[in-house]
């Protein structure tokens, strides 16, 4: 894979191909421009989780998109997330953790099953779903419990 130092100028001069392609960055391992069929451009973070080393298949993660971030902010980042890699870190899997992360929604479904259904009388458990799924639901529902 070709390799240059991530300038601005380097960047814009990146044309797209057929297929994507990245470009990586000759003096941070492991940080790359990918440059898609569309013209598309974003920022990403390559590196082997825990202890490294060969065997250990290559996580991926996009920082960000040409544009929104500059080369500097990028590249600032992604030296933040490769020390963190380097420790122990995975910040591929934080990131996938928090799409995965509890919503509003899926806790109220949660507490209605585990709490309300068997500890409380009819009346009640009509009152409560009527209030977790016609006011609290669609106002917060989509939400995440720990935003």
């Amino acid at each position: 894979m070709p390799k240059a130092h991530l300038t601005k100028r380097i960047v814009d001069a990146a044309a797209p191909q057929a297929k994507r392609y990245t470009l990586f960055d000759d003096r941070l391992v492991g940080f790359g421009l990918r440059v898609y069929s569309t013209g598309e451009k974003s920022w990403i973070v390559e590196y082997r989780p825990g202890h490294g080393g060969r065997t250990t298949a290559k996580r991926r993660f996009t920082l960000g998109s040409f544009g929104v971030l500059t080369p500097e902010q990028a590249r600032s980042k992604a030296k933040d997330a490769l020390s963190g890699a380097r420790l122990g870190d995975d910040p591929a899997n934080a990131k996938a953790a928090g799409r995965r992360a509890m919503t509003v929604k899926q806790l109220a479904a949660l507490f209605m099953t585990e709490h309300v259904e068997p500890k409380r009388k009819p009346g009640t458990i009509y009152h409560y779903r009527h209030l977790l799924d016609d006011v609290v639901a669609p106002a917060l529902g989509s939400f995440k419990v720990r935003d």
